[in-house]
């Protein structure tokens, strides 16, 4: 998780960020996309045959110094409105599959 959120905030490259849905992917894969510049927000969930289903999310808060991840807390409850800090991030991991 700490390596995902280096890449993601401490030092991320805008270029391998998905603008579109990702297809053709015949393996297990992450994708990190920009869901503001899909035309549904929902078109993330589905592959070419819209069989994708949401397996569960996990919430996670991340603490951050000085660039460097400082601790990681998994949400118990991601239902309640989280209030961030400046030095906070909140990183949500979607599980989809067939």
């Amino acid at each position: 998780m700490e390596e995902l959120v280096k890449i993601l905030k401490l030092s991320p490259d805008y270029s391998r960020i998905c603008k579109a849905r990702p297809i053709g992917c015949c393996e297990n894969a992450v994708f990190v996309v920009d869901t503001t510049k899909l035309k549904n927000y929902d078109d993330y969930n589905f592959d070419d045959l819209r069989s994708f289903r949401n397996h569960g999310s996990k919430t996670f808060v991340v603490i951050t110094e000085e660039n460097e991840v400082v601790n990681i807390e998994q949400e118990r409850n991601s239902a309640n409105v989280i209030i961030l800090q400046e030095n906070q991030l909140l990183l949500k991991k979607n599980v989809l599959g067939t």
